[in-house]
């Protein structure tokens, strides 16, 4: 892919997407309901099928980055592959509510999965650009990072944005890499190999970093596509060129872009752009938030904070795909 030289009125109407007061046309908001059309099957046929929701909600629960631990990586990497969906949608706790509670989440799961998605193509065209100075570029990095913990958003908006970024991204991305010899069978023979597979690190390491990678270049169409051609592609099918692949989606690219010419002082941007961050804005608007990630998040909202009901007092009620209802204020 050759490089593309970045224009302020690129990088402004990209960035205008994600302002939700700007007016669109009916064209764009036609273009992107044709094109996101397919992607109701990330909520409908996997995040509420009953057998990918159970998977997902008993999975190894999330941590506050700062407190994995080697032998936390190694037990996400020891996880069994994803089985195929059982094709029955979970059942809420109230009939009465659950046609309105599904369809709810599924609005807050779009909102979510858009304005993330939204900020992994502009990361994209980042790293595909040529910049005059190393100034022009790290401005650029760093009004990215704004955008990916947007601090303004309402807290209820980035708790959500959260939840779908872990599911489709965190759970299903990285149920496409739950294989033996991972590393060595999507980027082994390149040059990259040697900055994943190091053999003093634990194996749960290495994975861990090879797989957050490579979330910063897959949008959800490539995760669906990468469990049907690799984790669900049943006997027969062709094996797909793995190292080919993670090369067409950028991975072997530069990070950061091409610079005409670096400036004093000036150093590389921060690329690493992970789930982390995104735990860190929900942090900004929550007390006591790390403890309840670590010790509730994963038993009492995974899975659940999408079909919630927010009270004028500012509690939530949970609508569980259990049998009973829990009521957070």
């Amino acid at each position: 892919m050759g490089f593309l030289r970045p224009s302020d009125k690129i990088f402004t109407h990209v960035d205008s997407l994600l302002t939700s007061d700007k007016y669109m046309s009916d064209q764009f908001v036609w273009d992107t309901v044709a094109r996101w059309h397919g992607m109701k099957v990330l909520f409908f046929g996997l995040y509420c099928d009953e057998s990918v929701h159970a998977s997902y909600v008993n999975s190894t629960p999330p941590r506050a980055q700062f407190k994995e631990s080697n032998r936390y990586r190694d037990r996400l990497a020891a996880e069994d592959p994803l089985a195929p969906p059982a094709g029955v949608t979970i059942t809420i706790d109230s009939a009465a509510q659950e046609k309105q509670a599904l369809w709810r989440a599924y609005e807050r799961f779009y909102q979510a999965l858009t304005l993330h998605w939204a900020v992994i193509e502009t990361l994209c065209l980042a790293r595909a650009a040529s910049y005059t100075s190393s100034t022009e570029r790290n401005a650029r990095f760093e009004h990215i990072w704004t955008q990916w913990t947007d601090t303004a958003r309402p807290l209820k908006i980035k708790i959500d944005v959260l939840e779908v970024v872990e599911f489709v991204w965190g759970y299903l991305g990285r149920k496409v890499f739950q294989e033996k010899d991972v590393i060595v069978k999507w980027v082994g023979g390149t040059s990259v190999f040697d900055e994943f597979y190091d053999e003093e690190e634990p194996v749960g390491t290495n994975w861990m970093y090879f797989v957050r990678c490579l979330m910063r270049y897959l949008r959800p169409a490539h995760i669906l596509e990468l469990l049907l051609g690799v984790v669900w592609k049943g006997e027969g099918r062709e094996e797909i060129d793995r190292v080919e692949y993670l090369r067409r989606v950028g991975f072997f690219d530069e990070s950061a872009g091409v610079v005409e010419r670096e400036d004093e002082e000036e150093s590389d941007p921060d690329t690493m752009f992970n789930i982390g961050g995104l735990q860190e804005d929900v942090a900004v608007g929550l007390e006591a938030w790390e403890v309840y990630r670590d010790k509730l998040w994963g038993a009492e909202m995974r899975g659940r904070v999408l079909f919630r009901e927010e009270s004028e007092e500012g509690s939530i009620t949970i609508y569980k795909p259990t049998n009973r209802v829990v009521t957070v204020s």
